[in-house]
């Protein structure tokens, strides 16, 4: 009987988890569909100017993928998706960052969002291509490891916040912080495959479909 209780509470815990999980990537859906409707809305007003500076984003994003080394794409995607980690880490030793962490994955899709609707403008069917091999694969990888983190941010910000309610510090709380840790490492490691998987895609590109 207890074993089957036990069976029960496992199998909530993981649907929660997954619901939890499947709402940080639906912020990541949202910033992208702000991203491509918020170019669509600059392009219709007739703003020259933010739409010559929107329409440069999308150049230098393919010319650097047709131009650049191995090693300069490979570090230039595994810096930026760092930067959008190391944030949500960080933001995890917050007690109320809960917020914040979600504006970070909003913020992702948004910029996504807007180079999609760009290359969809500007290539029409070749853009599906383009969607397909170079922003895709690196995409799901990079995007998966940034809900990941935000979901553990988010339950170490729960964390601390309980605690700085609490006159008394949970136990073994440093373990806590090294599982955290570790577990950001992990993630990390996930973007520099994810970088890896994009230098790839690169040359797959450039050489066979371009």
């Amino acid at each position: 009987m207890q074993a089957v209780r036990q069976g029960t509470v496992r199998n909530r815990f993981h649907k929660k988890n997954e619901r939890f999980t499947a709402i940080l990537a639906g912020m990541v859906l949202l910033g992208v569909l702000i991203g491509a409707l918020l170019y669509v809305f600059v392009r219709g007003t007739g703003d020259e100017e933010t739409f010559a500076r929107l329409a440069l984003v999308n150049e230098n994003f393919l010319n650097t993928r047709r131009e650049a080394s191995f090693l300069r794409i490979l570090f230039g995607s595994f810096f930026s998706s760092t930067l959008y980690l190391g944030g949500i880490f960080l933001l995890g030793f917050w007690a109320i960052s809960q917020p914040f962490t979600l504006l970070v994955l909003v913020f992702r899709g948004l910029g996504l969002g807007a180079v999609l609707a760009q290359i969809y403008a500007a290539h029409g069917r070749g853009a599906i291509l383009i969607t397909l091999v170079l922003i895709l694969p690196y995409t799901l990888l990079s995007v998966t490891a940034l809900v990941l983190g935000a979901r553990e941010s988010i339950r170490m910000s729960n964390i601390y916040c309980a605690v700085s309610l609490s006159s008394r510090c949970p136990e073994r709380m440093v373990d806590t912080v090294k599982l955290y840790l570790v577990k950001f490492l992990v993630l990390e490691a996930m973007i520099a495959a994810a970088a890896a998987v994009d230098c790839i895609c690169t040359v797959i590109y450039n050489r066979i479909l371009g």
